[in-house]
């Protein structure tokens, strides 16, 4: 109350006493315009001409980053017409003070409502003439850019990005990476490189063989099928997480092929389907290296299908298996069900009804099945079963292969877990989780080729 007096009154002093002591001790406290404009006119007349320029200069900064948004929220709330007036205002401005030091930012705000508006044909003309005016400097006499001149950039960057045109983004994006984050975050977006393979695709026999590669970014990928025995490969390393990890060289593959993807600037994701010929029923291990990045999954080509049913408190899974070509259940079809906080697999083979039981499963679920000898089927689990106990720091580590077992020694282990046709053998599950935890090179190297 003491300060609105003193502004009533035009009390210079006690304007700046109160203004500072509700700065200081209220500063949650929002004054109009009318009212710091006085604040500022009475630090000048007090002789505080810096307090006075710092209040004057705050005022009108934070004045325009507000009306620069009055566009937009006119709009939202259905005021088109009004939002259209504001820009118009803007123009008239521009027009009658030409020689204005803020006729740049008058172009601004209307480029940027313009944006705002959905008119981006027109905010792009009118954020380039900001980006690329100069004009006088009245004390220096020297050329300035434009004081909105990177703002004005980055809004193009922006209209670009929201045209779908990213090759004109990131070219504007790249000119103020240095001055805004989100140019140098929406630049990664653009160019992040990347390929991926379903984790498992099931073809059913007499099907063409197909896997969908997602890529972004890669212009060729390099594809290697590999045949193997599904459920020895699951029994050793219980998931398929990591596939890309095994070193692959001296295997030699089912088939092999490259395959253009473009000229590596999509600047965003696409697909494209492997064409396999994966004629056999069996299981395949595909593996594709784009220049450093590599991706891997399985393709079952079987008419087998598991229908399951997981108890997420008891742990208990109930597995059905469907010959999906013939509609029937299928009986004497042997199963494997593992959770991640697991040691051991839960094996046994489906009843008269084609159904499978496994109880005390904990943690997410991996269930593989295999009739006769090449049809297989693969499930993996989303929820979360059972009780899953915490890691201890005490619990006794996997060994570690002996010492002086060298990238050879590591190869001759890898090479009895395939045949001479690129299928993995049988082999004992020790050395087979040695070689995956043992940390000498060539043990975690990314798949060769």
């Amino acid at each position: 109350m003491l300060f609105r007096t003193s502004l009533a009154t035009d009390q210079h002093r006690e304007i700046v006493q109160y203004f500072e002591i509700i700065k200081e001790m209220y500063p949650d406290v929002e004054l109009d315009f009318d009212a710091i404009m006085k604040v500022a006119t009475a630090y000048q007349e007090l002789g505080e001409y810096e307090r006075s320029y710092l209040v004057f200069r705050a005022t009108i900064e934070n004045s325009f980053e507000r009306k620069n948004q009055i566009a937009a929220f006119l709009t939202g709330q259905n005021e088109f017409v009004r939002s259209v007036e504001v820009v118009e205002r803007c123009g008239d401005f521009a027009k009658r003070y030409p020689e204005s030091d803020l006729l740049d930012s008058f172009w601004y705000l209307i480029g940027y409502s313009q944006f705002a508006l959905g008119e981006h044909e027109a905010a792009l003309t009118m954020c380039r003439k900001v980006s690329e005016t100069k004009r006088k400097d009245k004390r220096t006499g020297t050329e300035i850019e434009a004081a909105n001149k990177w703002q004005a950039i980055y809004i193009m960057g922006q209209i670009y990005h929201s045209l779908g045109k990213p090759s004109e983004a990131i070219a504007e994006y790249e000119r103020v990476k240095e001055r805004f984050s989100d140019a140098t975050e929406a630049i990664d977006f653009f160019t992040r490189k990347d390929i991926a393979l379903p984790e498992v695709t099931t073809v059913k026999p007499g099907d063409a063989g197909e896997v969908e590669l997602s890529y972004r970014n890669v212009k060729e990928a390099s594809v290697k099928v590999y045949r193997i025995d599904l459920l020895k490969f699951g029994l050793m390393q219980r998931n398929l997480d990591k596939v890309t990890a095994i070193n692959l060289a001296g295997i030699r593959p089912y088939h092999e092929m490259k395959t253009e993807l473009g000229d590596g600037n999509d600047f965003k994701d696409r697909t494209k389907d492997l064409k396999l010929p994966l004629k056999e029923e069996g299981a395949y291990l595909v593996v594709c290296r784009g220049e450093n990045l590599y991706a891997s999954g399985l393709v079952l080509v079987s008419p087998l299908q598991l229908e399951v049913q997981e108890d997420s408190t008891s742990g208990r899974v109930r597995v059905a298996v469907k010959d999906s070509v013939k509609d029937s259940y299928l009986r004497n079809v042997l199963v494997k069900v593992i959770g991640s906080a697991n040691d051991d697999f839960n094996t046994g083979e489906t009843d008269l009804r084609g159904i499978f039981v496994a109880d005390a499963i904990r943690g997410t679920s991996t269930i593989i099945a295999r009739a006769d000898q090449d049809r297989y089927a693969f499930y993996r689990g989303t929820q979360s079963l059972g009780t899953v106990a915490q890691p201890q720091s005490e619990r006794e580590a996997i060994p570690s292969a002996p010492e002086d077992m060298n990238g050879n020694g590591q190869q001759d282990l890898l090479q009895n877990l395939f045949d001479t046709n690129g299928e993995i053998q049988g082999t004992n599950r020790g050395n087979y989780r040695t070689l995956l935890n043992n940390g000498t090179k060539g043990v975690k190297a990314k798949a060769a080729f």
